[in-house]
């Protein structure tokens, strides 16, 4: 699958799991621990929107804009 028609991508993964923000607005998050195939995306889980927050957070600091970016700027 050629995931880079959806635009260009971001991602973080640290020890608790992976988080990928697709160009189109998608985001997924996963527990590398628990799902090495990134099969279960955890974005929807109960827990999921605080780990969501967080990676953001990470995204942000680390490209030192807000995150995610605005609807109308995505691809």
């Amino acid at each position: 699958m050629n995931l880079t028609r959806f635009g260009p991508m971001k991602s973080a993964i640290d020890s608790a799991g992976h988080y990928i923000f697709y160009g189109n607005g998608t985001e997924q998050l996963f527990d590398w621990r628990s799902d090495a195939g990134e099969v279960d995306d955890r974005s929807t889980a109960p827990d999921g929107a605080a780990a969501l927050e967080r990676y953001r957070a990470v995204i942000s600091g680390a490209l030192g804009v807000g995150w995610p970016p605005p609807r109308s700027r995505l691809h």
